[in-house]
């Protein structure tokens, strides 16, 4: 048979395969709410938020979690063993919690639309500033694009306001990496 060369990845994979699955079988078979899929997808950017907070503090201070992989290549940024799928992580966070301060924002929801605001930035400069992924900054921008082009369909006077946003915000980052 085979085996895998690092099980620990493999096993990662397989778990992530499975909650994944879960999730998505319980989602199918019993639709949220729009009240209860707003509360989950705030903590998802909770979560998100969080671990972007203990990533971007672990490399600031040099400080290594017990949890983390062992054996973190040069250069990387996350506790996952792969620098993309940190980068990854963390721009999905990003949009998510963008299309919730949107979202927040036009049920006038302030409070919430600030909280989901404030959950967008670790996990934002943690993809802009401390990860060396490519492929993370394009999952972001790609994930930017679907959503306005999904807020297009539905209002387009507020979408505008969001690509001028979105490219103003890549024209600065792009200037700082260029």
């Amino acid at each position: 048979g085979s085996g895998a060369p690092q099980p620990w990845i493999a096993i990662y994979w397989w778990l992530l395969f499975a909650a994944s699955t879960a999730v998505a079988r319980s989602l199918l078979t019993a639709p949220l709410s729009a009240r209860h899929l707003r509360l989950f997808l705030h903590l998802v950017a909770a979560f998100i938020f969080f671990y972007a907070v203990l990533a971007i503090a672990a490399r600031q201070t040099g400080w290594v979690p017990s949890f983390a992989f062992p054996f973190p290549p040069a250069g990387s940024f996350g506790f996952l063993p792969n620098r993309n799928h940190t980068a990854s992580l963390l721009a999905a966070g990003a949009v998510i919690s963008v299309g919730l301060m949107y979202g927040e924002a036009v049920r006038q929801n302030r409070r919430s639309a600030f909280l989901a605001a404030s959950g967008a930035s670790a996990p934002l400069a943690g993809v802009l500033f401390f990860s060396v992924s490519r492929a993370g900054v394009a999952v972001l921008a790609l994930g930017l694009i679907v959503w306005c082009l999904g807020l297009w369909r539905r209002n387009r006077t507020h979408a505008r306001g969001a690509v001028v946003a979105i490219v103003a915000i890549g024209r600065v980052a792009g200037g700082l990496f260029a």
